[in-house]
């Protein structure tokens, strides 16, 4: 009894994790951005969480929108939210 509910446990746990998977691959952000996602309303999503825009960038100008390519520099993940990059400028 214990083992099958190990393994339900253990199910439910790996098939709701996410994790950041760069664009393109391993290590294949374009721009040397660590982390990438797509543009998102106002925001950059990446591996399922919305973040904020910073460096005065946006995604609603013209190289925006959604689905466009942001992402940032910084290789701390849990600590990148003020480091995003957008692709149009404020």
């Amino acid at each position: 009894m214990q083992l099958k509910n190990l393994a339900i446990t253990f199910a439910i746990l790996t098939s709701t994790t996410v994790f950041a998977v760069p664009y393109g691959g391993l290590f294949a952000c374009p721009n040397d951005w660590w982390y990438c996602g797509e543009c998102h309303n106002n925001g950059c999503k990446i591996a399922g969480l919305d973040y904020p825009c910073g460096h005065e960038t946006t995604c609603m100008g013209d190289n925006g929108g959604k689905g466009a390519l942001c992402g940032t520099k910084n290789g701390d993940f849990f600590n990148m939210g003020k480091d995003i990059e957008c692709p149009d400028k404020a």
